[in-house]
């Protein structure tokens, strides 16, 4: 039964990592902090680019979540 589901979503193994693998990734209890920082490196190169669009979006938006966590409370509405 195992054999089966693993080789139904093999094909979810091989697709290509997001941002949010990157920030759902954590070091392994006996992994190193050089091992993990490879491995995230590694990882992270296979991250496509952010398109430049949300690049502008990312930048234009930090100054005011900056200035909402220096008061203590969100800046950009949710």
């Amino acid at each position: 039964m195992t054999k089966a589901f693993l080789a139904h979503f093999k094909y979810l193994m091989d697709l290509a990592p997001t941002r949010d693998t990157l920030t759902n990734m954590a070091r392994k209890p006996e992994e190193s902090l050089t091992a993990y920082g490879q491995r995230f490196r590694e990882v992270a190169l296979m991250v496509p680019r952010l398109p430049e669009r949300e690049v502008n979006s990312l930048f234009l938006l930090y100054p005011a979540f900056r200035g909402g966590q220096r008061c203590g409370r969100s800046a950009i509405p949710t």
